[in-house]
This record gives C-alpha cells, structure tokens and sequence, in this order.
C-alpha cells in the first residue's frame, strides 16, 4: 500500500493542499487525479468544490487537513472514490452509499430510462426493483411515477436501511414497500 507523505509546507492552504493531494493521487495512479483531489478536500473542508478556486490562499484548519490526509489516503489505497465522498448522483438525484451497496452505475441510469421511454405503467401497476441496494431504481421510479406500487427486495438488512434513508431524503418513502429476503422470495408474503 502507498503511503501518503504528509504536507510539511506552513500554512498550509488550500492551494497546496490541493496540490499535495494531486501529486499524491498522481502517484497512486489515479487517471483523474486533479478532479478527485478537488471533491476530496472539498468533502473534508466541508465546501462545495467550486468554492476551493476562489480560496486556494485561505488556510486549512488542523482538522480539515487531517480530513484531506485521511480521505486522500483511503483513495490512494483504491477505497471508491463514492464510497469515501459517501454519495453518487443517479438520474439527477443524490443518493447516499456505503460498502453495505454497489454504487449505482450509468448503465442502471440507462435501464430507468429505457424502461420510462416504455411508458407501459398502468395504473396500480406493481414495479418490483430485486436486489434494491441503495435504492436508486426504486427511489427514482417513486419520484416520477404516481398511481403505482413499488416493492424494493434486498437480502441485506444493511442495504435496505440505506434505500430506506434515500427514500427519506426524497420524501417518497410512503411510495415504497421495503422486504428483506433472497431475490423473489418475499414476494411470497406480498398480496400483489
């Protein structure tokens, strides 16, 4: 595992903290080292990124630094950038993760969006999203679809507490019914 050499340079601002966390992403091969190195600092300073350009001369607290030294190097140890940062956008809408779900992929977005474009949603319809993880799929479904049931089913416990705060965060969680089971089989205690 690469070490991450700490930043000795005083102050310490947000210029070359930036710079710090670049090289050091550079070194640890990451091909888009300079934008993780902006949403890394930007997550542990607390800002948005584009806020970062207009403060590269301000300093960095002892804990913001800190933060960007531990952020930095569960990325240089290829820790998903998603899972550092604790979020991924999915058809425009924000979605936490954690290790207990598979980060959602464009590919995912494709399939909500092949699957809308059907529009063969009749009403009381029942949409039944297998595997749910962080939600993604049923949450955006709620937020477009009205007049329909939606079963979200994971096997984990872990995974279907973070669909659930998604859900939350949304306000759709009245939309969605959550079942813990293996792939169908809590369909079987579901009046569809």
């Amino acid at each position: 595992m690469m070490m991450v050499v700490p930043i000795t340079a005083d102050p310490k601002t947000i210029g070359m903290v930036l710079t710090w966390a670049q090289r050091s992403l550079e070194r640890a091969g990451s091909t888009n080292a300079s934008q993780e190195a902006l949403w890394l600092l930007a997550f542990a300073c607390g800002m948005k990124h584009h806020e970062l350009a207009s403060r590269r001369d301000q300093a960095v607290s002892a804990e913001g630094l800190a933060r960007a030294e531990s952020v930095v190097s569960r990325r240089m140890a290829c820790e998903p950038l998603q899972y550092i940062l604790g979020t991924q956008e999915f058809c425009g809408l924000d979605f936490d993760v954690n290790p207990a779900v598979l980060i959602p992929r464009p590919e995912t977005e494709l399939l909500v969006q092949e699957t809308l474009k059907e529009g063969r949603f009749a009403e009381g319809a029942v949409v039944v999203d297998v595997g749910t993880g962080s939600g993604c799929v049923a949450v955006t479904l709620a937020t477009i679809l009205s007049g329909m049931r939606i079963l979200a089913l994971d096997c984990s416990g872990d995974a279907l507490t973070v669909a659930k705060s998604n859900a939350e965060r949304h306000g759709v969680s009245d939309k969605i019914t959550w079942k813990e089971g293996d792939l169908l089989s809590p369909l079987h205690e579901c009046q569809l």
